[in-house]
């Protein structure tokens, strides 16, 4: 009696082993990404929307960084607080900054990615044109972190 219950509980082992599935699906998810100033999705997949803002991964973290001075076809077009990304170096020129209390826009800004981080002043060189941010919790805004207390 005994060997015919190990024996019952082995076969039943044995066919949960050998027929259950290995890989449930057979659908494989590609994601199409975009790129950087058109905000990082992804397409398809059980996922939802990817979205990694910072080329160094996650959110960007922006601290202070003083005045900044933007240029569009050699022209002073705006004179602002300048941030910058703690992780990438991204820089931010913004007629309005988002260090004041209860900020909520930035306004016309401008961005440039720098290599290294910046002093008290900035200029942004070749700028193409200035934009208009109304909403620190919009895209792409929402993807940044704004922390004064960074240096």
């Amino acid at each position: 009696m005994k060997k015919l219950i190990i024996f019952t509980f082995a076969l039943l082992l044995l066919s949960f082993v050998f027929l259950s599935p290995v890989n449930a699906s057979t659908r494989t998810n590609l994601h199409d990404y975009e790129s950087h100033e058109s905000n990082v999705t992804s397409k398809g997949g059980d996922f939802g929307v990817l979205y990694i803002p910072c080329p160094s991964g996650g959110k960007h973290v922006m601290a202070p960084r003083g005045k900044g001075n933007v240029y569009v076809n050699g022209v002073d077009v705006l004179r602002g607080d300048s941030s910058q990304c703690t992780k990438c170096m991204d820089v931010i020129v913004s007629q309005f900054s988002p260090w004041a209390n209860g900020a909520t826009k930035l306004g016309k800004y401008a961005s440039q990615a720098f290599g290294n981080k910046i002093g008290t002043t900035v200029k942004l060189l070749n700028i193409d044109k200035l934009r208009t941010n109304t909403s620190l919790k919009a895209s792409p805004f929402d993807g940044y972190t704004w922390n004064i207390h960074l240096k």
